[in-house]
């Protein structure tokens, strides 16, 4: 479905995601932003990007080297070359990201209100988040990408919120309430 969004309506749709995660108030105080270079019609990120660095946010993109993947900082996104699966990762020489509690804004190919999220099944971002588990989690999508239910496994780390031009979905929130409603069944 991402792929067959015509090109006017994904430019729109990412618009009106990208001004309701700059409208986040953590995303106006933060130091650094942990995101994705969007590609293969993913939710863009690119103009984030470009933000981030021109409002003085430290931006840092995932390189993967074996099975892990690390962030590293970026400051243009000339920074940037094909890497792992022909995505656009920081180049050698760029500096290691260091910012443990930073935001991280997440890729996927669906996601759940309560924060569930289905990769792409390289189980990349939930082993870089089982190391580093302070990072307050933004999942990114598209309206069609999210699914009531979701099946996860015990090793799948939940997004602490879901980012979609529509809505933004609070997944702790959700959690509690889905639990409340499972204690009185």
């Amino acid at each position: 479905m991402r792929r067959e969004l015509p090109a006017d309506r994904a430019r729109g749709m990412n618009e009106m995601l990208a001004a309701r995660v700059l409208a986040f108030p953590w995303i106006a105080d933060a130091r650094t932003v942990y995101l994705y270079a969007s590609v293969r019609g993913e939710a863009d990120t690119w103009g984030l990007l470009e933000y981030f660095l021109s409002a003085g946010i430290r931006a840092a993109l995932p390189r993967v080297e074996g099975r892990e993947m690390s962030f590293f900082y970026v400051e243009r996104s000339e920074d940037l070359e094909p890497g792992a699966y022909g995505i656009p990762e920081p180049r050698a020489g760029c500096v290691r990201a260091d910012e443990v509690k930073a935001v991280m804004l997440v890729p996927g190919v669906a996601f759940s209100p309560d924060g569930g999220r289905l990769g792409y099944g390289g189980g990349f971002y939930d082993r870089f988040l089982a190391r580093e588990p302070e990072h307050f989690t933004v999942g990114l999508g598209y309206g069609f990408q999210i699914l009531e239910h979701m099946k996860t496994e015990p090793f799948d780390i939940s997004m602490d919120l879901v980012a979609t031009p529509e809505q933004v979905y609070d997944c702790h929130e959700m959690r509690n309430d889905r639990n409340d409603i499972q204690k009185t069944v």
